[in-house]
């Protein structure tokens, strides 16, 4: 029963990491006029008329909506003689007729641009943080529970040691640029996130390099008649590839806020 009980429960690590990976990768939806008008565009094809504003064009001024139906009845139309083209344009205006006509105008352009540009940046600087927090507790349990797993089967493999010092360096890295980041998120510092970017490339290297002190090492002596180890290898395995994962995305995620902030 017990070995059915720790593949469930690996399982359900397993999942809850998948799940994480494909959180922080998803990227929020921005108001901008490309992502307007490919709604709009959206909303022609399937001939459903737009009765409320959606994420995608909310906070956009009143001139930037127009703009994005302009476009989304364009590229709708496609290349018609004159008339034709007037016929088809009026058609399918009336289904993004009603989202002109429900965005307020905006004092200014400047004030629609600056209440647009911040909450992405916010969403990228905290998704990245929140990343980088799973990461370092997925790389947290690779250090320890490799030590304590070598530990524990010491009589059948060779002497347990204490972590190498590329990975401890992996670690320590990785830690000073998580601390930056939380001071890039409650600052909002741009140069506070390029020294973060730099800091998770830096620790991405690093445990490229500590990889090899996780792979299985060589049994020594007998093979062993149970599956324990076995069992400790794929999960081991499954592991670090979620473990690889989270930091590709945190990577790409402080870098984006790093830019977005600058």
């Amino acid at each position: 029963m017990r070995p059915v009980v720790r593949g469930a429960i690996r399982g359900a690590l397993l999942t809850a990491l998948v799940g994480f990976v494909v959180a922080c990768a998803a990227a929020p939806v921005h108001p901008s006029l490309r992502a307007c008008a490919s709604f709009g565009l959206r909303a022609i094809k399937r001939h459903e008329v737009v009765s409320v504003v959606p994420p995608a064009c909310a906070g956009l001024t009143k001139a930037q909506v127009n703009q994005a139906v302009g476009i989304a009845i364009r590229e709708a139309v496609g290349p018609q003689p004159k008339a034709a083209g007037r016929h088809l344009a009026f058609r399918d205006g009336r289904y993004l007729a009603p989202l002109v006509s429900r965005v307020p105008p905006s004092p200014s352009a400047a004030v629609g641009t600056s209440s647009t540009s911040k909450p992405p940046a916010a969403q990228l600087t905290w998704s990245a943080l929140a990343c980088w927090f799973a990461t370092a507790a997925v790389g947290a349990y690779l250090l320890f529970g490799q030590s304590w797993h070598r530990h524990r089967h010491r009589r059948d493999r060779r002497p347990a040691t204490a972590p190498p010092r590329v990975a401890l360096a992996h670690a320590a890295v990785a830690l000073t640029g998580l601390a930056i980041c939380i001071a890039f998120a409650i600052t909002g510092a741009a140069a506070l996130g390029w020294t973060a970017a730099a800091l998770v490339a830096a620790a991405a290297g690093l445990g490229m390099a500590s990889l090899v002190t996780f792979l299985p090492e060589p049994v020594v002596g007998p093979p062993r008649s149970d599956r324990e180890g076995s069992g400790w290898t794929r999960s081991l395995v499954f592991t670090v590839i979620g473990h690889g994962l989270l930091a590709t995305v945190t990577m790409l995620l402080v870098v984006l806020a790093a830019i977005s902030r600058s």
